[in-house]
């Protein structure tokens, strides 16, 4: 199966927040159309829940939280930036039920920043890459529902100059730079503390009304009534999203990832609402299906395997030879025995592709590309990645944006490590900035990270084959 999606750059839901612009508020996008204000009591109700779902998602993390109109339809909308070990954005629009999208970058080698432009009235993202050979800065207007690309810049390897793209028209790089600078980014500043005081708008005797609406949605395990009139929701996130609730999760520069939990779970809290609509949080222990406990394993009665073994899953075939070879490695199913480790793995290989496929590909693009030729192969560079012909070989590679090989599974099973090989950790210094030593091959799988763990859920790695045994496994980065 081919390993790397097509770069589609999904800006599109990106999320922002309001920039610094004195006493003014936002002014409205051009052409927008207020939308139908609900009543006084259903926007309160509205505006309640936005604020539980941000501190839910926020739980306990460092963050800040805009108010502003950024779409220009009349209604106040809610952004969270969420910090952590990966920084995030909540984007809820308000004047109906929320449904929140979330969005955050991986790339280790970029990243995105969200900004207010002055003259556009509307939200900019700029995103923003750069490796040994390629280059890219994009500039996208946003206001809440879809994204209109700005300007671009964007050099591959060994191109002479920055291919550079204003409202969809090949540019010069003083347009683009001027285009650039027309927009007026004003930053991102002076929000909420997302874990201060929270409080919703609520109408003269509209708390009854906000707290029906409230105890109905089906994160909100049980409701109890104060003496005082006041109302306590018990809200359970579940495993990664309240229940019911309508989420998207977008990385900034490709499609949606697998690694979202990674960003940070979701708190359980109860809620009370105030008579005067503020909303006060306290940690609750939802009603999740505890882990399960594992016994432990009895004392083994027998000598452990020795790596000849070749119990439980069949060997990987395709790496008897002496070599380097490019694997994938599953944490799950490892098993120690004496002298090393069975691990899980799939042998990968680079994606290839015909002439006639390339042509297609490239079809799709509009067959807009450049053709370079080095000491050593032939390239084609397009908007969404590029082909590489070695010299002697007549099928293309593929790679993405950020020079990411497209790979794809030649053969599956489980692989030997033996204690000897040496193991290099390639990927946590430019993932996390953690540089460490690796001894055992169970160590490559979690990184202490900020007084935590980040378990990774496979290693992308080059063995090396020597004598018929992996003597060095070498995991590296992928953005």
């Amino acid at each position: 199966m081919k390993r790397i999606a097509a770069f589609t750059l999904i800006l599109a839901l990106l999320l922002a927040g309001c920039g610094t612009r004195g006493a003014e508020g936002p002014v409205s996008s051009p052409g927008a159309e207020a939308a139908p204000a609900p009543d006084g009591e259903a926007a309160a109700a509205f505006e309640a829940e936005a604020l539980i779902l941000a501190r839910l998602y926020a739980n306990g993390e460092s963050g800040e939280l805009f108010r502003l109109d950024f779409n220009g339809d009349g209604a106040e909308d809610l952004v969270l930036r969420k910090d952590g070990m990966r920084t995030s954005w909540m984007f809820i629009p308000g004047g109906s039920a929320p449904e929140p999208d979330i969005v955050f970058d991986l790339s280790a080698a970029g990243g995105m920043e969200v900004y207010y432009s002055e003259s556009e009235g509307r939200l900019v993202i700029e995103k923003y890459y750069g490796s040994v050979g390629h280059s890219l800065e994009m500039y996208s207007l946003y206001d809440g529902v879809s994204f209109t690309e700005a300007a671009s810049s964007e050099q591959g390897q060994d191109a002479p100059r920055p291919a550079c793209v204003v409202d969809g028209v090949d540019a010069t790089e003083a347009m683009y730079e001027a285009r650039v600078e027309g927009l007026a980014l004003a930053r991102l500043e002076n929000g909420a503390d997302i874990n201060g005081p929270l409080s919703a708008g609520l109408p003269e005797g509209g708390y009854e009304a906000a707290a029906e609406y409230l105890s109905g949605l089906p994160f909100v395990e049980r409701t109890e009534l104060l003496e005082s009139g006041e109302s306590v929701f018990y809200c359970n996130s579940g495993d990664n999203a309240p229940a019911g609730l309508a989420l998207s999760y977008y990385e900034a520069m490709g499609s949606a990832s697998s690694w979202y939990p990674d960003l940070g779970e979701w708190g359980d809290y109860a809620v009370t609402l105030r008579a005067d609509g503020s909303l006060d949080f306290a940690p609750y222990e939802g009603s999740r299906a505890p882990e399960p406990t594992q016994e432990p394993s009895p004392e083994p009665t027998e000598p452990e395997p020795t790596p000849s073994a070749q119990a439980g899953d069949a060997m990987l075939e395709g790496i008897e030879s002496d070599g380097e070879y490019l694997l994938t490695l599953y944490p799950d199913g490892l098993e120690r025995v004496e002298g090393g480790c069975y691990v899980r793995a799939e042998l990968t290989d680079f994606a290839r592709y015909s002439d006639a496929e390339v042509e297609a590909r490239l079809a799709e693009y509009g067959g807009e590309y450049s053709y370079e030729m080095t000491g050593e192969a032939e390239w084609i560079y397009y908007r969404d990645g590029s082909f590489c012909r070695p010299f002697g070989e007549e099928a293309w590679r593929s790679y993405g944006p950020s020079d990411a090989a497209e790979l794809e599974v030649v053969s599956a099973g489980r692989v030997f490590v033996p204690d000897s090989a040496a193991i290099y950790d390639n990927c946590s210094p430019l993932a996390f900035g953690v540089f460490r030593e690796v001894t055992r091959i169970e160590e490559l799988f979690s990184v202490s990270f900020q007084g935590g763990d980040v378990d990774y859920p496979s290693a992308e790695v080059t063995v090396t084959v020597s004598g018929g045994q992996i003597s060095a496994v070498d995991m590296y980065y992928t953005p």
